[in-house]
């Protein structure tokens, strides 16, 4: 499992994330809500070690994850997969080499922009393309493709890396409600398929609730709320989001319209923070 204690980040004096604890169980998918500014991408970047935090410590099986650095630090971000919302994929490079950059550990980088990949690699991630959609524009020029496809394609690569973690900054934030649907449900299909860790940073109440296991609330770099879909009413999403105006949470504001997929979720525990 994956375990925060007391974990904390600071920018020149601001508190980001105020000291946090957390335990992921393995094969969970968690979404992480809250208005903009609340601590969601920080606490996203600290797990993957992209911020290193001020505070706490990262456990992952018994491995202190804040205290890696070099080719283990590598390792870790190699094992604890990244998807961000604006996809960093190399417009101007194709589809399949754009997928398998994921095998960078694996290679290095002059290897890797030299496509000096082996026959079992490149079937590897042409399958990971066909899982979502996205073979057949395997050798097309990445940026000529759509917002979502381009998620798609960053999902691919991440899958390549073959993680154990993938975490999810904002998914679908710039995407349309068809299209944020097909990045959820492959995000759900990898996490209930594959048995990988999802952890993924929302905007939309709806989108959370209806994916994901588990729902973890952040106000001003605090968590006010963690628990099961079911127990996210609109009360706790007035804790989470301010409640000064109805806006702050409206299921209008931040619906994405996305229907329930298959699949029965585990319980959980809740815990709302005072």
């Amino acid at each position: 499992m994956l375990e925060l204690r007391q974990l904390s980040k600071e920018f020149k004096g601001n508190v980001a994330v105020k000291p946090a604890d957390l335990t992921i169980p393995d094969g969970q998918m968690v979404g992480i809500i809250g208005r903009s500014g609340a601590g969601k991408s920080t606490l996203l970047r600290m797990i993957n070690r992209l911020n290193d935090p001020s505070g706490g410590q990262i456990q992952f099986h018994g491995r202190d994850i804040t205290a890696m650095k070099g080719r283990e630090l590598r390792k870790w971000r190699n094992e604890c997969a990244m998807v961000f919302q604006q996809f960093n994929l190399v417009g101007r490079l194709n589809v399949i080499t754009n997928v398998m950059t994921g095998r960078l550990y694996h290679h290095g980088f002059v290897s890797s922009m030299l496509q000096q990949f082996s026959a079992r690699e490149r079937a590897f991630a042409v399958r990971a393309l066909d899982r979502l959609g996205m073979a057949h524009v395997a050798l097309q020029q990445t940026d000529t493709l759509s917002g979502g496809q381009m998620q798609r394609v960053a999902i691919a690569r991440a899958l390549v890396q073959e993680p154990k973690i993938m975490l999810a900054d904002e998914p679908i934030a710039s995407l349309d409600p068809l299209n944020a649907k097909v990045v959820m449900d492959a995000l759900r299909a990898i996490n209930q398929e594959d048995g990988i860790t999802v952890v993924c940073n929302l905007h939309t109440l709806d989108t959370a609730r209806t994916y994901c296991d588990r729902i973890i609330g952040m106000q001003d770099g605090n968590i006010v709320f963690d628990g099961p879909p079911k127990a996210l009413t609109d009360k706790a999403a007035r804790t989470i989001y301010g409640a000064e105006a109805a806006e702050a949470f409206s299921e209008a504001l931040t619906s994405t319209s996305l229907q329930q997929p298959s699949g029965k979720r585990p319980e959980v525990e809740t815990r709302v923070v005072n």
